[in-house]
């Protein structure tokens, strides 16, 4: 009996070697994510992606760890990768970038949101409507309040 359980045991091990260990990879990176330890994520991650190169979750997991740092460029990269192995990916990732690209523009940084928006259509074009609909309304709002503040300051000074 005992014998039996070591033989299934070995055979499970030298057959599914890679989901055994791989797997417990980028569970461990996305509690590192969650702590906010960044650097040990993408470490597993890379090391994640090394063994299993089309692994499309490493490479998510990893272009989140960069978008959640502000390296853009690399975290596009990995989305792109990621999406090349799962297609249903995309509307995921250019969420990310369309919030991501409000938040810029709510901050004055006006060439960084533009370049977020401009990814987040690439995932999804179907975006590119609801985005200038709100960087219209957007635009439309901070002109009123710089009208009304124009008003304001012309009025306590007559």
């Amino acid at each position: 009996m005992k014998r039996h359980l070591l033989l299934t045991a070995a055979f499970v091990l030298l057959a599914f070697p890679s989901y055994a260990f791989w797997d417990s990879d980028v569970d461990k990176a996305k509690e590192f994510m969650q702590a906010g330890m960044y650097p040990q994520a993408i470490e597993l991650l890379e090391k994640r992606i090394n063994n299993e190169p089309t692994d499309a979750e490493a490479h998510f997991q990893l272009g989140l760890c960069h978008f959640h740092t502000g390296n853009y460029s690399e975290a596009d990269n990995r989305f792109s990768s990621a999406v090349a192995f799962k297609p249903g990916c995309k509307e995921t990732i250019a969420q990310k970038y369309k919030k991501a690209g409000f938040d810029s523009l709510e901050k004055g940084q006006g060439q960084e949101s533009t370049r977020l928006f401009e990814t987040a259509i690439k995932y999804q074009p179907s975006l590119r409507k609801k985005i200038a609909q709100r960087c219209f309304e957007r635009g439309k709002s901070l002109l009123e309040s710089m009208v009304q503040n124009a008003d304001y300051e012309k009025s306590e000074t007559a």
